[in-house]
């Protein structure tokens, strides 16, 4: 049997735990540069906004009914995911860390799984203040639609079994099951399929000649069978950092910045799962709002002779990279680094012709000051100091747990 911990509203549970005073209150977390909403309460959602919608186009809305906004605040949302992750573990070790706010568990023992599902939720609430709903079956698939159906009842939990496993999907739109997205699931409304009853039940010689071998198997889970398991290689392929600006930028030295500060958050995370990257991508972007016709993207690509993940190595040559692309005159509202065709760091192919000389020592002991004392306590002189270019985060709140200045007072 499959279990998926699904926390609800995460961004905004995690906002209101040091706000009770926003409990049953409408409230909605930004994206980065304060631009779109990308987390809303129960009572957001009961007013119609939609997920993603532009601040500017829903500000009349916000003020009228007094919604509580805030900046992201991923350095908060990151180590409250963890505490969660931790408190799984005490269920099971048999784990897969989906997302920031999602894992699947493996359950053995398939005695009072009601019980086991209650269990998880509450003291998931107890101990770490965030309400999750929870979703047993006996494949993944079905877990995510037992989820989906917890939240729609307004439970803490919900197990697919043989008594209600007919119903349940008969009453799951083809839109709502893991996996099919919103052009895929036109097709198969098309052909008839509309719930995820039809589809487990359709030919599946069918399925995979007209679609793929993916939506074979997602026709099998939804039988039961457990075709996928938990992954617990959790090494990406591909690492992106990409920002927008918070003003517009013009000048090529602030390019230099910024490009030099997303290289750095994108080496972090390589180093982290230790990878090195082969290649590397720089993308270049100017909005159509910003008097231009057409939007303005570019990129360029460089491949390097052996793997690599030394953040000198790595920035110098995303610096070049940015200057092929700039244009000057041209205001620039966004930019990024995309790291691919990851490998290990033990299984690097080394080359004859390669003269980069990496320093894994250096990056080592920065990253374990930058943990002790803080991030970015240490960083490349090329990030700068001042970062005038920066998102606006004009909305965000404190560090309350990781950082002792933003440590939440109590008055007794």
């Amino acid at each position: 049997m499959f279990a998926l911990v699904d926390c609800n509203n995460f961004f905004v549970s995690c906002e209101r735990l040091f706000r009770p005073d926003l409990h049953n209150k409408p409230v909605a977390v930004l994206s980065n540069n304060d631009g779109c909403i990308i987390a809303r309460s129960n009572e957001v959602k009961q007013l119609g906004i939609a997920m993603g919608a532009p601040y500017f186009k829903v500000k009349d809305l916000i003020e009228q009914y007094q919604i509580q906004l805030f900046s992201s605040n991923f350095m908060l949302y990151g180590n409250i995911s963890k505490r969660i992750m931790d408190h799984l573990q005490y269920f099971t070790d048999d784990l897969e860390i989906y997302s920031i706010d999602e894992a699947f568990l493996k359950i053995a023992d398939k005695k009072n799984l009601n019980l086991l599902a209650k269990q998880i939720a509450t003291t998931t609430k107890q101990n770490i203040g965030v309400p999750v709903s929870v979703g047993i079956a006996d494949s993944k698939t079905l877990a995510k639609i037992a989820a989906y159906h917890a939240k729609q009842q307004k439970l803490s939990h919900f197990v697919i079994n043989q008594a209600n496993y007919a119903a349940i999907l008969q009453n799951t739109p083809i839109e709502e099951i893991w996996g099919i997205g919103y052009n895929l699931a036109h097709k198969l409304r098309f052909m008839g399929i509309g719930n995820a009853f039809a589809l487990a039940n359709y030919n599946q010689k069918i399925l995979r000649q007209k679609f793929n071998v993916v939506l074979e198997k997602t026709c099998l889970e939804l039988q039961g069978k457990a075709v996928l398991n938990l992954e617990r290689n959790h090494h990406k392929k591909n690492i992106m950092s990409s920002r927008s600006f918070g003003r517009k930028i013009t000048e090529l030295n602030e390019l230099y910045e910024a490009i030099s500060c997303y290289s750095s958050i994108a080496c972090r995370k390589l180093r982290k799962q230790h990878s090195k990257a082969q290649a590397i991508c720089v993308i270049l972007r100017i909005a159509k709002h910003a008097g231009y016709i057409k939007e303005y993207k570019a990129s360029a690509m460089h491949v390097f002779a052996t793997a690599v993940a030394d953040e000198n190595l790595i920035t110098a040559q995303a610096k070049k990279l940015i200057k092929t692309l700039y244009v000057p005159g041209k205001a620039y509202c966004k930019a990024g680094i995309l790291l691919f065709d990851l490998v290990q760091a033990d299984h690097v192919q080394t080359s004859l012709f390669n003269t980069a000389t990496e320093k894994p020592e250096l990056f080592s002991a920065v990253d374990q000051l930058n943990n002790k004392y803080g991030k970015n306590t240490l960083f490349l002189a090329s990030c700068g100091t001042k970062r005038n270019w920066q998102m606006r985060s004009e909305l965000k709140s404190p560090n309350y747990v990781t950082n002792w200045q933003d440590l939440p007072k109590v008055f007794a």
